[in-house]
This record gives structure tokens, C-alpha cells and sequence, in this order.
């Protein structure tokens, strides 16, 4: 673990600026039209326009060590080094692209330019596709079945990635579907990914499509019920607000965590809104009820909270404690689960007992009813007291 974490950081931290960088050990060197461009340890990329009396150091985005670098013309060039990077300049070395973005692809194409330079003293101008079928077939015949089948119908890309994050799973599916939509000919058909980290990105792809889709069926049946329980669709707002609101903190929290949107975590934000407006049914059909006998609103309130209110604090409560102890469990997927479960609990219920009286008091009328009340039962307690 701790040399894969070291992997990981030389092909994430970009190579320091140097004084000394001129003294570095030095693996290659190559011509960018007048300019002399070198590479070596550490990503460090030097160059020099006065034919190498002065060098400066150009930005590189790894640490890791530069083996060789080319040039096709006087802005084009790559640049190869250790654990599979591949850099990519279009400015004569200026600065530098991760091509593979410290990911290793592995071809039958790029085994056949590795073996056809291997196979000539190494010389990288043979690091070529040979327009020649006897010279390919010399080299591919001896190459991995796992690159090409035996009819030599079909051949595969392995592309091995440094994590299987949604972020770097959707870098890979975009390149491939921009060289796709650029080189796309009828002799030939691409066919996306598979594999582990193939079928993780059609997943999110899916997932990402279903979460908005099924966030809009849910608060729309939620929202029409409540139209129709209420008829008024200011107390629907109160009611949905609230649960808006948790949805978004929910995902904040998703994001915060590393969890992501998954098969596993998507159908929490629908049980979230399923439950949180129980929470809000609860409070706010008591707060109409009592404002329909002519309570004010301060009043109403009151009310609510003598009456439901206990009961929505002590089952939110409940709730979010019980689900909590789920975040010690040693799977993951309980432990996430767990932790947004108790999280959504008990924003809803902070949201029906503090949000939705505050939304109430900016969306529904203090006077709504023309039948005026004889006493409140907070009226009538007082004057009993």
C-alpha cells in the first residue's frame, strides 16, 4: 500500500521548480526546430533556444522520471517515462499534457511500434506502424492473445487506470468517444469499454441519468399529494422545501465524504424524501388545523409542537441514533449508508420543526379564513391559569 501511494503521488505532484535543475541527471534529449529540449529524473524538462549555453525548466505536471523524448516538428512532441506516463506538448516543450493522464494503455498497435524499434537497435525512428503486412504479421504473431482474437476479427485496448474514480472512468469514456466520433469508418466498428472499470462507468452513466429522473417522479407524486391534501400550494411549499433543501445538503455530504452517487446510495435520497415529509405532514396539518379554528400563527405553532411536535423530534431522533452505529460497521456500503441515513433523519426533522414554521410565516396569509375564533386554546389555558 505504501508504494502504491508513493505511485500515485509522482504521477499526481507536478515537478519542482529547481534552481539547480540544469545539474539534474539527464535520460534524453531531442530538437524542437532550433530549440534543444531534455528530459530526465524527477519530470524535470529543460530547454534552450541559444544551442544549450543557457537552460531553463519547463512545467511538467509529474515527478516521475523522464526516459526519452521526440519531436515531429518544432511545436509537436511526447515525452515517455517510468510507470507508463506519456506527456504531450504542442508549444516546442512550453508546457506539458498528460496524454494518459498516468494511466497505461496497452494495444496490439503500440506492442507492434514497441517490437518493430526493439527488433532495429532500438532506434525509435522505427517506432512505427510498417505500411507492410509481412513486417506487422513478423511481430504480431508473437504478441498476447489477450490483444487480438484468433480470427483477428477483433483487437483490444487495455487501458490500466490509476483509480476508478467517476471523474477519471468519465476522462476515459470522453476520449473514447471523441476518437471514436473523429475516426469512425464503416470498415470498422468501436465498441466502448469493458471490464471492471467499463462496466463502473456505464453504471454511473446510468445512475446519473436515473437519480435526476427518479428525484423528479418522487417530488412530483410528493408534491401532488400534498396539493391535494392541503389544496393550497403555499403549504405545499412549506412541506417541500425542506425536503429540497436535505436532498442538496445530502449530496453535498455525498461529495464531501468520497461516497458519489451509486446503485447503492441512489435509493437513500428517495427513502430521505419519503420520510422527511411525515415530518412535515405532521407539523404543518397541525398548524392549518389550529389556524383554521382561528389560532394565529405564533400560536399554531405552539400547538404543533405540544401535539406532534414531541412525537417528530423523538422518532427523528430514534431514528437517526439507531441507523448512526452502521457507520462502525467494517462494509463500507453499511457504513455509508449509516451515515447518510442518520444525516437526512435529522435535517428533516430540524427542517419540520424550524424551517417549515419559518417558510409558513413568509407563504401563508395571517388571515386566511373569514370565520373568527371565539378563544385559542392557548387563550383559553391562560385564562384557566
Amino acid at each position: 500500500m505504501v508504494a502504491q501511494a508513493a505511485t500515485f503521488a509522482v504521477l499526481q505532484q507536478p515537478a519542482l521548480s529547481a534552481a539547480k535543475a540544469a545539474r539534474a541527471v539527464l535520460l534524453g534529449l531531442a530538437r524542437a526546430g532550433e530549440r534543444l529540449v531534455a528530459v530526465g529524473e524527477r519530470g524535470i524538462v529543460l530547454l534552450s533556444d541559444d544551442f544549450g549555453m543557457t537552460w531553463r525548466q519547463a512545467r511538467v505536471p509529474v515527478s516521475v522520471s523522464l526516459t526519452a523524448v521526440q519531436f515531429v516538428d518544432a511545436e509537436q512532441g511526447w515525452a515517455v517515462g517510468h510507470l507508463g506516463v506519456v506527456l504531450h506538448t504542442e508549444d516546442g516543450g512550453e508546457t506539458w499534457h498528460k496524454q494518459l493522464d498516468g494511466e497505461r494503455a496497452a494495444a496490439l498497435a503500440a506492442l507492434s511500434k514497441i517490437a518493430t524499434a526493439g527488433y532495429n537497435e532500438g532506434n525509435f525512428k522505427w517506432y512505427e506502424l510498417i505500411p507492410n503486412d509481412g513486417a506487422l504479421g513478423a511481430v504480431q504473431t508473437r504478441a498476447p492473445r489477450e490483444l487480438f482474437n484468433q480470427g483477428c476479427s477483433m483487437l483490444s485496448l487495455y487501458v490500466y487506470l490509476s483509480d476508478h474514480k467517476a471523474d477519471t472512468l468519465n476522462r476515459v469514456v470522453q476520449a473514447s468517444e471523441k476518437f471514436i466520433s473523429e475516426h469512425q469508418v464503416p470498415e470498422v466498428k468501436f465498441m466502448l469499454a469493458a471490464g471492471s472499470a467499463g462496466i463502473e462507468a456505464a453504471t454511473n452513466i446510468v445512475v446519473k441519468k436515473s437519480m435526476y429522473e427518479m428525484l423528479f417522479w418522487v417530488y412530483g407524486a410528493v408534491s401532488l399529494l400534498c396539493l391535494l391534501t392541503f389544496r393550497s400550494w403555499r403549504a405545499t411549499l412549506c412541506a417541500m422545501l425542506p425536503l429540497m433543501l436535505t436532498s442538496i445538503l445530502c449530496e453535498a455530504l455525498m461529495v464531501g465524504l468520497g461516497m458519489g452517487v451509486k446503485v447503492a446510495t441512489l435509493p437513500v435520497i428517495a427513502l430521505g424524501v419519503g420520510i422527511g415529509i411525515d415530518y412535515a405532514l405532521y407539523v404543518l396539518s397541525v398548524i392549518l388545523a389550529r389556524m383554521r379554528a382561528g389560532d394565529t400563527l405564533a400560536q399554531a405553532y405552539y400547538q404543533a409542537l405540544l401535539f406532534t411536535g414531541k412525537v417528530v423530534l423523538l422518532t427523528g431522533m430514534t431514528l437517526a441514533v439507531a441507523v448512526s452505529t452502521w457507520a462502525f460497521s467494517p462494509i463500507k456500503f453499511q457504513a455509508d449508508m449509516g451515515i447518510l441515513l442518520a444525516f437526512m433523519f435529522s435535517v428533516n426533522m430540524l427542517g419540520a420543526l424550524i424551517l417549515l414554521p419559518a417558510l409558513a410565516w413568509l407563504l401563508l396569509p395571517q388571515k386566511v379564513f373569514a370565520k373568527k375564533p371565539e378563544a385559542s386554546l392557548l387563550v383559553e389555558w391562560v385564562k384557566e391559569g
